[in-house]
């Protein structure tokens, strides 16, 4: 793993670990939420895009310095990645500006 691709890695860690300090894993998401709850959830969620990209970025180095990229795979795992990462950016923004559509209700 190159020095960068490294630096990368401990980013994310650090980022994963605020993630558990700060939230439980039972973050509910779907619902309008009150206020605190809205702003916790999106905080949870920026950080949780935040540590998906790292992550692509560290893949995305780990592959070049490799020169293990058979047919650009890596680059469409990575591009798949991260349109998801663009997902969650967008659901984050949702949930704080409560665009989020309520649950159905049961039954």
């Amino acid at each position: 793993m190159s020095h960068t691709a490294d630096k990368i890695r401990r980013a994310r860690s650090a980022v994963d670990d605020v993630m558990l300090e700060l939230f439980s894993p039972q973050i509910i998401e779907g619902a309008r939420h009150p206020l605190e709850q809205r702003a916790d959830a999106g905080l949870h969620m920026c950080l949780a895009v935040a540590s998906a990209a790292l992550e692509v970025s560290r893949a995305l180095l780990d592959s070049i310095g490799n020169g293990t990229d058979e047919g650009g795979r890596t680059l469409q795992s990575c591009a798949r990645d991260a349109s998801l990462v663009v997902d969650a950016a967008l659901r984050a923004r949702a949930i704080l500006s409560e665009r989020l559509p309520a649950p159905a209700a049961p039954g």
